[in-house]
């Protein structure tokens, strides 16, 4: 009877060896993730894309991503499902190892940390080059949800970054779900779009305790607006206008500003020509067909909507919050001011100088304009549209109308009386004797 037992005891306990071995064989003898290294890893994690634990439901870490030379990213063991970014059912392994660019943290997180506790193991390897990874020279980018993957510099790990984002499954070596390689692996051809328009933070942001990124011109892959005015300079690059145009360089920056700066020039010309060109159509369009008018009238509307073009690029200017780009701007338009205005200035006051050195100017004092602005306008139409003027003022301080041409005094009256005001030659034309 002793021995029976003994004998059963010890086919129990041979039995259950075997089976702590046959559990051990289901895991890799060399990697884990975050903890991306362990014989049986009994971490639990949780998936970056959908949070569930990676352990529970029988999930028992047998699903995961596998990079080059080892490191691992756990997930869940859900069954393929649909996902926004693709028309047809893949599972959370397979898409995670195919947008690792969409889990990506941003360094500034709270929950990103520097804290390698696998690095002591000595098993982990840069995806990239192979080197040891180690307590002095690690690198980590941190994924969602809690989940690391480490570089053994800041050189690969900004390699990884740059290409990430460029095509499915970058350093991804294979995928497996439930123990195997996952069937869909390879089912997706092209990045979701949050994968195609993930922007590093790495570069312009190092975690706490380690050296900054090494920087070019300016860092990121372009912005429309920053937080608040600041220079681009060692800062985010910035997006000028379209897509393509982002001022990532000193070359590309520089023709930036001089555009920038030309572009306000421009609008100040623009404002000058379309008052010009305005007044002379006012002063001989009478004279013209109507055909005449509607032309010029066209054209005037052409130039009012390309000068409104141009000062809502320049408010866009201002909303991109760079401050190099905004001097400029500013800048430009002083320097219009200076060109063009000034030259309106004294086209204006040689306008006003012909009430008193045109021979054919007449002045009339006109009664009752009591309404300002608006009885001077009516006064000036009304004269416009006579035969035979050329240039009329109305100064309704004074209470005189000046007329330049070869009009009559009485038809200048008539005029003047057919829209409610009396009205009486005060200084005559030279030389000149109307009938």
């Amino acid at each position: 009877m002793h021995l029976y037992i003994a004998y059963t005891t010890l086919l129990l306990y041979n039995g259950l060896l075997i089976s702590l071995q046959a559990c051990g064989s289901h895991h890799s003898p060399v990697y884990e993730a975050r903890g991306l290294l362990t014989t049986a890893n009994s971490s639990e994690y949780k998936c970056p894309a959908c949070g569930m634990s990676t352990i529970e439901f029988g999930y028992d870490n047998q699903n995961y991503v596998v990079f080059n030379n080892g490191q691992r990213i756990y997930t869940c063991g859900m069954d393929p499902r649909s996902f926004p970014a693709y028309n047809f059912d893949v599972s959370d392994t397979s898409y995670i190892a195919a947008n690792m660019a969409e889990f990506i943290q941003s360094p500034d997180d709270t929950q990103c940390t520097k804290e390698c506790a696998e690095c002591t193991t000595g098993n982990l390897h840069d995806p990239i080059d192979n080197t040891k990874i180690t307590a002095n020279n690690v690198q980590s980018i941190c994924i969602k949800r809690g989940q690391k993957l480490y570089f053994s510099s800041q050189e690969t790990r900004q390699k990884y970054l740059n290409q990430v984002n460029k095509a499915p499954r970058h350093l991804v070596q294979t995928a497996i779900c439930k123990d195997t390689q996952c069937a869909d692996l390879n089912t997706i051809k092209d990045l979701s779009q949050a994968s195609k328009d993930f922007v590093s933070k790495y570069d312009a942001v190092a975690l706490a305790g380690t050296p900054s990124e090494p920087e070019g011109f300016c860092t990121g892959k372009g912005s429309v607006m920053l937080n608040g005015f600041q220079s681009s300079v060692k800062g985010s690059c910035i997006r000028l206008f379209f897509y393509p145009w982002v001022l990532n360089s000193q070359v590309k920056y520089a023709f930036g500003f001089i555009g920038i700066f030309l572009m306000a020039v421009g609008n100040e010309y623009l404002a000058k020509v379309r008052e010009q060109l305005r007044r002379n159509v006012m002063r001989k369009g009478k004279k013209r067909n109507l055909t005449y008018r509607r032309k010029w009238t066209l054209v005037l509307a052409s130039l009012y909507m390309i000068q409104m073009v141009v000062a809502y690029l320049a408010m866009l200017v201002v909303m991109t919050y760079e401050t190099g780009l905004f001097i400029a701007l500013i800048l430009g338009f002083g320097a219009g001011f200076l060109l063009f205005k000034n030259i309106d200035l004294d086209v204006v006051n040689k306008q006003e100088a012909w009430r008193y050195t045109d021979a054919s100017t007449v002045c009339m004092s006109v009664e009752g304009m009591t309404c300002a602005a608006s009885c001077g306008k009516t006064v000036e139409n009304a004269l416009r549209g006579i035969d035979g003027v050329d240039r009329v003022h109305v100064d309704v301080n004074e209470g005189k109308a000046y007329v330049s041409g070869t009009a009559t005094v009485d038809v200048l009256t008539d005029a003047i009386q057919s829209v409610g005001f009396a009205a009486r030659v005060q200084e005559p034309r030279q030389g000149v004797h109307d009938q």
